[in-house]
């Protein structure tokens, strides 16, 4: 089955929401169920919503008198590199062993067994320079992980930082690569989101009593990915598909809530070919 991989590079703070919760938090994002894995449904209806493609009905379904499905599927989008405070390098992407296998499996399943395997508690860099001064530890956060340079991880560097806007961010990406093992990746993903108190102003211009809840983010530099599919109806594809993944290439769209202050911009770019 044809299928394309689209990258999303949050270039704001990110919120898509889950509804309220009982704890802490009272506006949580998106995770999965089994890993804790940030994710954010609805990009379908994201990327309709921006006006970039073309033919809408064809490609997202219309409904009304004469329903027609959609001839492009859009998968909800995953995290493939969290971005995170370094003791040196302010800050680093980190992703972990699950991430990859699943990306590579769509595109680049020749080299599926090739994905980098931290040890339990350690860490995989890409430079040095990512290490404490008696090299054997990377500081993360709060956490201090034994790690080690592993030069396979700049094919990956690369492949990522493809993702990324602009040259700059690319060149950082090559120095600032770390891969975790997948349980310390779902405790700094569920730890190092960013956690924004908000208030509710009257109409006199008073805060209302009350009106002070905590939304959660994902931070700015978060990189994802979406899967898009040619949809077959009646055992047919219109191939719509390279046509809609040309039009969104390199360019940006709004996705979760809070657009009205700044948040959610992201930057599209077609990756794996």
């Amino acid at each position: 089955m044809e299928n394309r991989i689209l990258g999303l590079y949050a270039e704001s703070q990110l919120h898509a929401g889950k509804g309220s919760d009982v704890g802490i938090i009272d506006l949580p994002i998106q995770r999965e169920r089994t890993t804790g894995f940030p994710i954010i449904q609805g990009i379908k209806g994201a990327i309709r919503a921006s006006g970039l493609v073309e033919n809408v009905d064809s490609v997202f379904g219309s409904w009304g008198d004469g329903d027609t499905p959609g001839q492009v599927a859009f998968s909800e989008a995953k995290t493939l590199a969290f971005p995170v405070r370094h003791v040196k390098q302010l800050f680093v992407w980190v992703s972990c062993p699950l991430i990859l296998s699943r990306v590579c499996r769509l595109a680049y399943p020749e080299e599926e067994n090739a994905i980098p395997q931290p040890e339990a508690g350690n860490a995989l860099v890409s430079h040095a320079n990512l290490l404490n001064g008696n090299g054997q530890k990377a500081v993360l956060e709060e956490w201090e992980i034994p790690a080690r340079v592993e030069t396979r991880l700049s094919m990956w560097a690369e492949r990522l930082a493809s993702l990324t806007p602009g040259s700059r961010l690319k060149a950082m990406f090559a120095e600032r690569l770390v891969i975790v093992d997948d349980s310390t990746f779902s405790q700094i993903v569920t730890t190092s989101t960013e956690v924004i108190p908000r208030i509710r102003i009257g109409k006199n211009g008073v805060v209302e009593k009350g009106a002070l809840w905590y939304e959660e983010y994902l931070p700015q530099d978060t990189i994802l990915y979406t899967v898009l599919r040619e949809a077959y109806v009646n055992g047919k594809a219109k191939g719509l598909l390279e046509k809609v993944v040309a039009q969104l290439d390199q360019k940006y769209i709004v996705v979760g809530g809070n657009e009205t202050v700044g948040k959610g911009l992201v930057f599209l770019r077609a990756w794996g070919r």
